[in-house]
């Protein structure tokens, strides 16, 4: 018996051995695969994002709205920093997206983004970065979180804009870029800072993909959004949220009281083992009081 044990084993773990290590080189191939698909994914977006000091701007586009709606809007070049030819279309375009109401402006918005995504079968983030002169002075509806919001003192302008908000947008189909949102009235749940404020929604004019120094010394480019305010939706508990809450309240109550149960029984024990080493020795010791003479 012990030789065919033995005989059985030398068998059987060169097998067992070959197929864990077949197992472990296949899982470890997958793997490698897919960081290497991941990397080489974010790297050519980001390599995209990131602006080259040659000027390939999309300039040789037709913009859909001309100088008659937004004055200087067909001057304004992509892929360049922020100068002084772009504050007509700038505050023109701030002043559009004040007068216009919301719920017409998301209209719009929701029209031209829907007939976009037809057309170009891109999310809106990638097609504002790569066609940005076919969005030119369109409006846009952008949802995501808020990781920085400033405000800063307006230029001169014809329209009596006296100071501007701006902050850094990120949406689901931007990774770790931002699009840039500058606008003109801060609600008060949206606070000044670098606080991260989730569930955010703004419409407003796109003007143009421009340049900016980021915090690793790259200069990259983002598009940039004119907005009146941004919406910061308000989170209300839900049903199944009330109903969790609940659950993890009487279970914490329920922990605590058989934790209590516990203490107190082990507490009993030990005070019935006290007693009853008290009793014996009572029983086996004499009591002896000491001689009066003494």
């Amino acid at each position: 018996m012990i030789t065919e044990r033995l005989s059985l084993n030398r068998c059987g773990m060169p097998r067992l051995r070959s197929l864990l290590n077949r197992t472990r080189l296949l899982h470890f191939a997958c793997c490698l695969i897919a960081v290497m698909l991941a990397s080489t994914s974010h790297r050519l977006f980001a390599e995209e994002i990131t602006a080259s000091q040659k000027n390939e701007n999309s300039s040789s586009e037709t913009p859909s709205i001309s100088d008659e709606t937004v004055p200087g809007l067909n001057n304004v070049e992509d892929d360049t920093w922020l100068n002084s030819d772009d504050n007509i279309p700038y505050y023109a375009l701030l002043q559009k997206v004040a007068e216009t109401s919301p719920s017409e402006l998301r209209t719009e918005a929701n029209e031209f983004l829907k007939a976009r995504q037809a057309e170009s079968k891109l999310p809106t983030f990638i097609d504002m970065i790569r066609n940005p002169a076919a969005f030119r002075g369109q409006p846009v509806t952008l949802e995501g979180h808020i990781l920085q919001v400033i405000d800063f003192p307006a230029e001169e302008n014809d329209y009596g804009i006296e100071r501007l908000y701006e902050a850094a947008l990120f949406t689901d189909d931007s990774l770790s870029h931002p699009t840039t949102v500058v606008f003109l009235e801060k609600p008060e749940n949206l606070p000044i800072g670098s606080q991260l404020v989730e569930d955010v929604a703004v419409s407003g004019y796109f003007l143009k993909t421009y340049w900016y120094n980021s915090n690793d010394d790259h200069t990259r480019k983002a598009p940039l959004i004119l907005a009146k305010t941004i919406s910061v939706r308000e989170r209300t508990p839900s049903a199944a949220s009330e109903s969790w809450g609940t659950m993890i309240a009487i279970s914490v109550l329920a922990a605590i009281g058989i934790l209590s149960i516990v203490v107190f029984r082990s507490q009993l024990k030990d005070q019935r083992r006290l007693r009853s080493a008290q009793r014996n020795r009572i029983d086996n010791e004499s009591i002896t009081f000491p001689d009066q003479d003494s």
